[in-house]
């Protein structure tokens, strides 16, 4: 079987996905950790195990925590965030 290897583009896509998947994450903890919202969802999630490690980190340091939802299949595809100790 032939070996797949990444070509630039789809390097630079899965950077991309990442980059915006962190991003929303990253809006929704500074939404919650502001006060500004109580519990902020982020669904659509294209690379979330990629995100999952420093998203939890940022939320922690944030005062808040990320709940990750799993779809049957065991892919990541959601996010709740929430003040720690809720």
């Amino acid at each position: 079987m032939e070996e797949l290897v990444p070509t630039a583009r789809m390097q630079d896509l899965v950077g991309a996905a990442i980059e915006r998947d962190l991003g929303l994450i990253s809006e929704g903890i500074e939404m919650v950790a502001s006060g500004a919202a109580l519990r902020v969802v982020v669904t659509g999630l294209r690379v979330g195990d990629a995100v999952l490690p420093p998203a939890s980190r940022l939320a922690s340091s944030s005062g808040v925590r990320i709940e990750p939802y799993w779809s049957l299949d065991d892919s990541f595809v959601a996010v709740a965030i929430e003040p720690l100790g809720r």
